[in-house]
């Protein structure tokens, strides 16, 4: 109603009710906002549910998860050849570095010779290392260089070393790079004397992995196999995606199977599969040929079709498989 002035008065009845218009207007818009963050998140990349920042910190040889998980063979041809491996840690997660870490990483390398115990691996002393070289006849030896400075040399005499913290800046991708040269004796010998590298950083999942020498002949068929390179400690179903690592030596043909009523493969994924030459595809597979006289890697994503009680076994096992032949 309006009164002397001719201005309108709002009695408190309308005032109530204009309240709560106004409140419901600001949820509405909080919701609609909500979920467009959301569908940004899952359909930028595979990006899990319980995490945001610490995706954007990675490497490509390297997992977030147990390091018996992630054992990687550097081959040569050549007997006489020193396997070398380079391993990066970035401030992104892999294959996405237009959106780098909003926050500095600073971090730390920690080099140590293990051995296999079982499924697991254990750290060694100098007097295994020693014992091994004794029976062996030769002096095994690894060296990791950062590219930032700093070297750990490891061998008979000290097994294990760390590199000084480095600090990967916020905002801008960056990628530093470990070489790890081994002597031209673990190919051959294909000793019970392993490298692990774990990186560990504050705020962030530590990053691992086991890495040894091997020797084949060349244009050989060798292997090669697939694995979600995912942080095992989680449960699958926390995820909206997962990330897949095929990787092996060799010529031949990769399948990768999956099953939809789980997951599905993301079609950048699809697409970079299907550019090789003679890949083909079905409603849950694509095959591609493979040929590598080098250690080689394809990522892919998957996205969440319906997981719920399925274990990391289940997804390496049922869920997602990998042939070569």
């Amino acid at each position: 109603m309006k009164n002397k002035t001719g201005k309108v008065k709002l009695n408190k009845s309308m005032l109530v009710l204009a309240i709560s218009l106004a409140m419901a207007i600001l949820i509405s818009v909080g919701t609609v906002t909500y979920a467009v963050f959301t569908n940004s998140m899952h359909a930028q990349r595979t990006i899990a549910a319980y995490d945001n920042a610490s995706d954007r910190y990675s490497s490509n040889a390297l997992i977030k998860g147990d390091s018996a998980d992630n054992v990687r063979t550097e081959y040569v041809t050549n007997t006489s050849a020193r396997p070398v491996t380079i391993i990066t840690v970035c401030n992104y997660d892999q294959g996405n570095p237009a959106s780098p870490n909003t926050d500095r990483i600073t971090y730390t390398v920690t080099a140590r010779l293990v051995k296999k115990n079982g499924v697991e691996y254990e750290p060694v002393d100098t007097s295994y290392v020693s014992a091994l070289e004794t029976a062996d006849s030769c002096t095994y030896s690894i060296a990791v260089t950062h590219s930032m400075g700093g070297t750990v040399s490891l061998g008979n005499s000290n097994v294990s070393g760390t590199i000084s913290a480095k600090t990967l800046p916020a905002n801008v991708a960056t990628a530093h790079s470990l070489t790890v040269t081994f002597s031209n004796t673990f190919a051959p010998n294909q000793p019970d004397l392993y490298l692990e590298i774990i990186v560990e950083a504050e705020g962030q999942s530590t990053l691992r992995g086991i890495f040894k020498a091997g020797i084949r002949a060349e244009g050989a068929t060798n292997l090669w196999s697939g694995v979600f390179t995912d942080d095992t400690s989680i449960a699958p179903s926390a995820y909206d995606g997962y990330n897949y690592r095929i990787m092996g030596t060799g010529s031949g043909t990769f399948t990768l199977t999956w099953d939809s009523s789980k997951v599905v493969l993301s079609y950048e994924s699809l697409r970079e599969l299907l550019s090789i030459a003679g890949a083909a595809s079905t409603a849950n597979s694509v095959t591609f040929p493979v040929n590598s006289s080098a250690a080689s890697v394809h990522d892919v994503q998957f996205y969440k079709v319906n997981i719920v009680n399925e274990t990391w076994d289940q997804m390496n096992g049922s869920i997602v498989t990998g042939t070569f032949s």
